[in-house]
């Protein structure tokens, strides 16, 4: 959610409150999560929660990122401001190369795959 609003809201020296107020609007559709390690389904459902529960933390954090790099600040809201992922390995469930499905448009992808095959 962190990396996609960052997306969305450009670079931190010139992004505003009310742009990042805008993303998170529509910040759980479907087509923000298009290339993830779970069906977008799933993401979009998991976006609806967390950010139910969280969006004050993450659109602080957000407009407020400075000098964070971006996978800085996913681990700041991640660990320190909303504490949804303490006791989560964050190494291991952050490579899709330890076995864990992609899912690009909702269909899984083979690391073989070249994305031009789809």
């Amino acid at each position: 959610v962190v990396k996609e609003l960052v997306k969305k809201t450009g670079p931190a020296k010139k992004r505003t409150e009310s742009k990042v107020i805008e993303a998170v609007d529509d910040i759980c559709d479907f087509e923000n999560f298009r290339v993830y390690e779970f069906p977008p389904p799933v993401m979009v459902k998991a976006c609806g929660v967390f950010m139910g529960d969280h969006e004050d933390a993450v659109s602080e954090a957000v407009t407020k990122q400075g000098s964070q790099t971006v996978d800085e600040l996913a681990d700041a809201v991640c660990l320190t401001r909303t504490k949804v992922c303490k006791g989560v390995d964050l190494e291991a469930s952050s490579k899709s190369e330890n076995g864990a499905q992609v899912y690009m448009d909702n269909n899984p992808l083979r690391p073989e795959e070249d994305e031009d095959e789809l």
